[in-house]
């Protein structure tokens, strides 16, 4: 997609090894979510980066792009599920909307957040914060949750 849009693609210059007890899948769904959208809502000669911070007991990844940007009224709004972003002088992007959504609710299952920050005309920074371990009342409500939603 970089390649395809002409865009700047930064992620870390060595190879991290971080160790991390969580539901890997998910993990990678709410990446994966994050660096789709940030490639979507970026113009052509854009930059799109991702960077992880290592805590100790918890990793920070931030995605961070020079998009369009998401009005401040929109933010509050941003992870609900269904809830598009569509400016009146602006296509239509695709989407459900509810990728957002999804990158929340997996992220409070793994004890952890995603927090935006964003500046329309700008870009956006989505940082995700989980503990390296999930705990056991994580995991827990982790298989109960498996367990509705799948059986």
């Amino acid at each position: 997609m970089a390649q395809f849009k002409s865009i700047q693609f930064s992620k870390p210059t060595r190879q991290l090894s971080i160790p991390v007890e969580t539901d890997g899948e998910k993990l990678m769904i709410v990446i994966r979510n994050l660096l789709s959208n940030a490639f979507k809502f970026t113009d052509k000669n854009g930059k799109v980066s991702i960077n992880t911070t290592d805590l100790g007991a918890e990793i920070v990844i931030n995605v961070e792009d020079t998009g369009k940007g998401i009005a401040s009224d929109d933010i509050a709004k941003i992870f609900d599920r269904h809830f598009q972003v569509n400016p009146a002088n602006l296509p239509n992007e695709g989407g459900m909307g509810i990728g957002l959504a999804i990158s929340k609710e997996y992220m409070n299952l793994m004890n952890g957040t995603i927090h935006l920050e964003s500046e329309l005309g700008k870009g956006s920074v989505f940082t995700i914060r989980f503990p390296k371990q999930l705990d056991k009342d994580a995991a827990t409500e982790w298989r109960s949750y498996i367990s509705n939603v799948l059986f």
